[in-house]
């Protein structure tokens, strides 16, 4: 891997806070290994979208200006793209303000989770090899294997394990923790982002419904991992989680509801939270776990088809 070393900067609105960012990120399972976050700096490992390169980010804030040292790429715009992306900082943040003081409940979730946006996985593509790799077995369980993974076939970078490449995947004859399914079907998700079927731009472009179809086809993809995929790989922030049962609970919590909405009450109800649907469930789900209702939440999964994986990818 190269050891090229830049920089960049982007200016963040009064609303945004990476410490925000950072909190989330320092206890979300589902992508540990490849994020760092020590006082006030946030450092993230990934793979740069198209070029497959394995990058590190080291970011910091200071007023209202975020710094980016990148290790691994001299692709800066590329990078910016993809951080923007993660944290949320493509999108209008003075609408999202406006859609806190506009619904008292959404405002309260801001409050709660103050400077927060979003924290996306870095791209559809290792979103798609966390989902596959979770599937039957706990989160905790599914970020060993997927360590381990990375170790014997990645990269390191800014001391963090990032996950191989497609071309270093469909290398890979075994690994540790993982089936001879479920590699098979890892195998067939290298070959599809080799071939630009999970890039993120192309499936973020597209009618969600389409996106949705196009990923179920690719193999080990059931729903709750093509939205998965989609939505937290692709950082949409208008999706509609509707596979995902806890994020109703969450919901129903957030606006005093006696039962968790159905999917078609969920879509009613979001309406009124375009165009930031889905970074109003993250915050519904995050408070779900802040309130202590997670583990009675689990009920809700029983069930569910074999291949959703035993814990939501939106919260630590």
């Amino acid at each position: 891997m190269t050891t090229a070393r830049a920089s960049f900067e982007l200016k963040c609105p009064p609303s945004f806070e990476l410490s925000a960012c950072a909190a989330f990120y320092r206890q979300f399972t589902p992508m540990g290994g490849t994020t760092q976050a020590q006082g006030e700096t946030l450092t993230l490992a990934f793979r740069l979208d198209r070029s497959f390169e394995a990058v590190g980010v080291r970011l910091h804030q200071q007023g209202r200006v975020l710094h980016g040292a990148v290790v691994g790429t001299r692709d800066l715009p590329a990078t910016e793209r993809q951080v923007r992306r993660m944290l949320g900082l493509d999108v209008d943040a003075d609408a999202w303000v406006a859609l806190g003081a506009a619904d008292p409940a959404v405002g309260t979730l801001q409050r709660q989770f103050e400077g927060f946006f979003t924290a996306a996985f870095p791209s559809p593509y290792e979103a798609a090899l966390g989902g596959v790799i979770a599937q039957r077995t706990s989160v905790q369980q599914a970020a060993v294997v997927r360590r381990a993974l990375s170790e014997q076939h990645g990269e390191q970078v800014l001391g963090l394990w990032v996950v191989p490449s497609p071309e270093q995947l469909l290398r890979a004859r075994s690994s540790v923790g993982l089936s001879a399914q479920k590699l098979d079907d890892l195998h067939g998700l290298g070959l599809a982002a080799a071939r630009g079927v999970l890039d993120a731009e192309r499936l973020r472009a597209m009618p969600t419904e389409r996106a949705l179809e196009l990923l179920e086809a690719l193999p080990g993809v059931g729903a709750w991992t093509a939205e998965h995929i989609l939505f937290r790989g692709g950082a949409l922030p208008d999706a509609l989680p509707t596979a995902e049962p806890r994020v109703a609970r969450g919901v129903a919590l957030a606006l005093g509801l006696t039962a968790p909405p159905s999917p078609a009450e969920l879509r009613c109800l979001a309406e009124r939270w375009r165009p930031f649907r889905m970074w109003v469930c993250i915050l519904a789900a995050r408070h779900l776990v802040a309130a202590g209702q997670w583990a009675k939440a689990q009920g809700d999964v029983r069930g569910r088809r074999a291949r959703a994986p035993a814990q939501l990818s939106m919260v630590p």
